[in-house]
């Protein structure tokens, strides 16, 4: 039996620029983004040929399929097809939060279960390509309006700055804070449950085609993006003032821009 333990995330600052539509005309998008301790299980064995079905599958619902395109959720069938697996499967899943909260679940989903996969097959690959490979099957195989940013949150972890650019080449810097700086930031954040969920496909897509109209905003937003980077640099200035301003007006331009995620 497998198991991959994947971290959910937050987005700061910069969400929407690395959306394809923007850095690749832009030169590159940039986000402040981080993994947090909630996680999404992904387990993964092989399925007795006694049961009917080839791939028993849980997750919010359970699902008992003989032929894999058949297999009604989407990022499940697609990394199986990706991976090329031909066995008997068994595959669950569950997290920590519940699913449509936005924390980036899909790609944490996806992410989890391409590397459970490749252990599954006895292959070690790179974190650099676990978060490509995943990205691509959410944006190019299933044509979901995605940024690429939760793939390489999920699969980094860890507070990042992350730049995307025009030739489709990722940059991750990790922003490894000492111990005073950390503990002041993680003091300042409170997460609250909604009781809302709801899909982030229909908001990413308007986002996407709202693009080209917005481009000054959105170039803005990438620049809070840059300032809250070189404020952490400057580890001894921060204030957590400081750093609520730049959230408070990246959130002032966003709802001008496009419904808040």
């Amino acid at each position: 039996m497998i198991i991959s333990k994947t971290p959910l995330r937050i987005s700061f600052l910069g969400g929407g620029t690395d959306l394809p539509i923007f850095y690749k005309k832009l030169k590159y998008g940039a986000v402040i983004s981080s993994s947090i301790n909630k996680y999404l299980y992904v387990t993964i064995k092989k399925q007795n040929k006694l049961f009917d079905e080839k791939y028993r599958l849980n997750y919010s619902i359970t699902e008992l399929v003989t032929d894999i395109d058949k297999i009604k959720n989407p990022v499940i069938r697609e990394c199986i097809k990706f991976m090329n697996i031909d066995d008997y499967l068994y595959i669950s899943t569950i997290a920590d939060v519940h699913s449509q909260t936005g924390l980036g679940s899909s790609s944490a989903l996806c992410v989890g279960l391409l590397n459970a996969l490749y252990k599954f097959k006895g292959l070690n690959v790179s974190i650099e390509k676990l978060a490509e490979e995943a990205s691509y099957i959410e944006i190019d195989k299933l044509n979901l309006s995605l940024g690429k940013q939760d793939h390489y949150s999920a699969a980094f972890g860890g507070l990042n700055y992350i730049k995307f650019l025009d030739n489709d080449k990722v940059e991750v810097e990790k922003m490894n804070l000492d111990g005073k700086l950390f503990s002041k930031l993680n003091k300042s954040f409170l997460i609250f449950w909604t009781g809302i969920q709801r899909s982030s496909e229909p908001i990413l897509k308007e986002q996407s085609q709202n693009n080209v109209i917005n481009i000054k905003k959105l170039i803005k937003l990438r620049g809070y993006a840059k300032e809250f980077y070189n404020l952490l640099k400057r580890d001894d200035d921060l204030s957590i003032e400081s750093f609520g301003e730049l959230i408070h007006n990246f959130h002032g331009v966003l709802k001008n821009h496009w419904r808040l995620l």
